[in-house]
């Protein structure tokens, strides 16, 4: 069974009509224009005929001339005392010939020539005549100069008898050929602005083959032009009237009915599809149909309302792409935009474009007690200073990300080393120039900036950025270096990968969220007076599955994750287990390391103070990494004094390790002092560094604090120890880290 036929469109059958109009327009042109070529053709060869006829003429006039003025200057006697003597040659060529009369005023140039076809004197350039008579002599020739322009050249001999049998010369005559035709003939059947001459610039062409290289174009028989205008514009008329009735039916339908159809139709259709936004309805304003108007004006208003409804998405969406890749606090880029940017480094287009790529991460120090001690309002405050500081030192395009708390990071497109480090160095500049204090900020906030760079755009060396910068701000961290710091190999084989390896990491967490981890191995602190145990140094270790992790290994890690109040918090809880458990003679005690960021923090005071009812049996030793940075040191010593004052010492650890030992002690209740190993190890030389540190054991000694020498391992170490005078020694001499007994109460020695 046939498909039945779809139905056919007004615009389809308005182009059918007009198709079957135009085949009979068509028809009655096609007859017409053949009969008047016909008629064309025949009068055109005519014109031909006249006009190569003219031009032969016109063509042996201008020879004619040039053959009367050739004899005038022939038999001219100073033409002949030229060529016998051309004393004032230049002279006679180019004034003397022109008074003379013997040439008109059409002749460009005259030139003899010896009886050798040579002209007989320079400078031709003047003439612009050929230096020598091209081949056999020739009665005349064309030629077509680089301007495009054709000249006539004539030459002719000269004789110096009426006989002429004896040769003296040539002469040489040169006319603008279009002007002398112009000039001597009045031309009826060509136009002399279409003659061209097709032969090479500079070759000559005799006059006899003219016709073979020579073109133009004859001129139109006005009788035909005027016959052939009537009955164009007769067909003109025609065709106008019957296209006039055609396009006024086609304008009916179409633009009054068919357009707006389609138009509606078209729109129907648009939002069918699920185009974002439909095209305009396009009706006739006047004299269009009644109900087309009316359903016109219904789907616009629905259109413009959908257009509004439309762009009211468009802003909720950029808000809501703002608000998911936009940080609240500072504005600048979030973790989520980071990501997205970080995995399109990786596109191929992108690697292979950008093959130099800087990774800079920022963090700020000591954030935490900031943020805890005026609280969270001036941590926003100072955090929004940090972000804004750092945006303005980075370059026109960068972007700034804060990866979460205190943590930023950039990534530096098609930028050497050196580039980066003079922006982590403005960043650091413009930072330090902030004026904090309008938030009551008094300390100075200083951040630890890490770079890693990758300049051969490969996918593993641009994988491992992330970690290599996070190792180098880690590195950028510790005590007395530089606040900026470049990756390199170095840091890895420094030990500085635990700061971001994850066994680490995870283990730091594990512990504090489960204390049992943590293991606490003690030291004894031996008195040199009466060799004994005077207490023990609590040193923490991490329980990781079968393996211990030590101290070097977990402090980086709690300091660069400023964990050390709530690492702190555990290993009172783990202490003060041991003190509850009768783990420790009575006549003995323990030491307890604490951070700068735990001295001042309220939880940590009052934790410590729940120990004070040990001190009936027990000593209490808080020991304070020297290196540490206290930011608040009035605050610190505040506690420190009420910590004193509730029966605590308080021992000063890594004692010149630092930068700042000798003000701890001046600011800074002490009542005891431990020496770093690196101290101690200077004792055993006899230079001036052995007598610095003994004149200054004594200097420290005599101001009434206890000295502890730390790392005693031999014998000659613990003699020399003794003679600076000491009052206690710690080391493996003495003996090695050790857990508890639970049953003897004696350590023992640890695996």
């Amino acid at each position: 069974m046939p498909f039945p036929k779809p139905p056919y469109s007004i615009t389809q059958y308005a182009v059918g009509f007009s198709i079957v109009l135009a085949l009979i327009l068509l028809a009655i042109s096609t007859w017409t224009f053949s009969a008047l070529n016909r008629v064309d053709q025949q009068i055109t060869a005519t014109n031909q005929q006249a006009a190569k006829t003219e031009l032969t003429e016109a063509i042996a006039e201008v020879r004619r001339k040039a053959e009367r003025n050739a004899r005038e200057i022939a038999n001219w006697d100073e033409t002949r005392q030229q060529l016998a003597n051309p004393v004032y040659y230049v002279y006679w060529r180019t004034a003397r010939i022109r008074e003379s009369g013997l040439i008109s005023n059409t002749i460009e140039a005259v030139e003899l020539y010896g009886a050798n076809k040579k002209a007989i004197s320079a400078p031709l350039a003047i003439s612009r005549m050929p230096a020598v008579i091209p081949g056999q002599p020739l009665p005349s020739a064309l030629i077509k100069n680089d301007a495009g322009n054709i000249l006539f050249y004539y030459f002719f001999p000269i004789y110096a008898d009426e006989a002429q049998q004896i040769l003296l010369g040539y002469g040489g005559l040169r006319m603008n050929f279009m002007t002398e035709l112009t000039r001597l003939h009045g031309f009826r059947n060509i136009d002399l602005h279409s003659v061209r001459l097709s032969i090479p610039s500079h070759q000559y062409l005799d006059t006899s083959q003219t016709f073979s290289a020579i073109h133009y174009k004859p001129l139109k028989n006005s009788a035909s032009d005027a016959l052939r205008e009537i009955i164009l514009a007769v067909m003109l008329r025609f065709s106008l009237v019957l296209i006039a009735t055609v396009s006024l039916a086609y304008w009916l339908i179409i633009w009054r009915v068919a357009r707006p159809l389609q138009s509606m139709s078209r729109y129907i259709d648009e939002l069918h599809s699920g185009r974002q936004f439909a095209s305009q309805i396009v009706l006739p304003g006047k004299w269009g149909v009644a109900e087309l108007e009316k359903v016109r004006i219904s789907l616009t208003d629905y259109h413009s309302r959908l257009i509004d409804a439309q762009m009211n998405l468009e802003n909720k969406n950029q808000e809501f792409w703002d608000q998911a890749h936009r940080d609240t606090l500072t504005g600048i880029y979030n973790r989520r935009a980071f990501d997205k940017d970080w995995d399109l480094l990786f596109a191929p287009g992108m690697i292979k474009r950008a093959r130099s790529v800087a990774f800079i991460l920022f963090d700020c120090d000591h954030f935490k007690p900031i943020n805890d001690t005026y609280g969270h309002q001036v941590g926003d405050l100072v955090l929004r200073g940090i972000a804004e500081s750092l945006n303005m030192a980075l370059r026109s395009g960068d972007k700034l990300y804060r990866l979460g708390g205190d943590e930023f990071a950039t990534l530096l497109y098609d930028a050497e080393l050196t580039q980066a480090r003079l922006i982590a160095e403005r960043c650091q500049d413009l930072l330090t120039r902030r004026d904090f204090t309008q938030h009551g900020v008094m300390e100075p906030v200083h951040i630890s900036i890490g770079i890693a760079y990758s300049s051969d755009g490969d996918v593993n060396t641009l994988g491992k950025l992330h970690k290599q910068a996070d190792i180098a701000m880690y590195s950028a961290k510790r005590p007395g270096r530089n606040k900026i710091a470049v990756y390199s190999q170095e840091l890895s084989t420094a030990g500085m990968t635990t700061l971001v390896a994850n066994k680490e990491t995870s283990a730091v967490f594990q512990a504090i969220a489960a204390p049992h981890l943590l293991e606490i191995h003690y030291q004894p602190v031996v008195n040199l007076a009466t060799h004994k145990v005077d207490y023990h140094e609590a040193l923490v270790r991490i329980r990781h599955g079968e393996k211990l992790i030590y101290p070097f290994e977990i402090f980086p890690v709690v300091e660069a994750r400023r964990l050390e109040v709530e690492f702190d918090m555990v290993v009172i809880g783990r202490v003060e287990e041991a003190l509850a458990g009768k783990l420790l003679p009575h006549s003995g005690g323990v030491s307890i390391n604490l951070s700068g960021p735990s001295i001042i923090n309220p939880d940590i005071h009052a934790r410590l103070l729940q120990l004070a009812p040990h001190i009936a049996y027990y000593k209490l030793v808080l020991e304070i990494t020297e290196t540490a940075l206290i930011t608040q040191i009035e605050q610190a010593t505040i506690n420190l004094n009420q910590l004193r004052q509730a029966g605590f010492h308080i021992a000063l650890d890594d004692f010149g390790s630092g930068y700042s030992s000798l003000g701890y002690l001046s600011s800074m209740p002490v009542d005891t002092v431990k020496f770093d190993i690196s101290m101690i190890r200077q004792l055993i030389g006899q230079d001036r560094q052995s007598k610095v540190v003994k004149d200054m054991v004594r200097m420290i000694q005599d101001a009434g604090y206890q000295l502890v020498a730390e790392g005693v391992e031999t014998e000659l170490i613990m003699e020399k120890v003794s003679e600076a005078g000491f009052t206690h020694a710690q080391g493996y001499w003495y003996g090695r880290p050790a857990v508890l007994s639970p049953i003897r109460g004696n350590p023992l020695m640890s695996t």
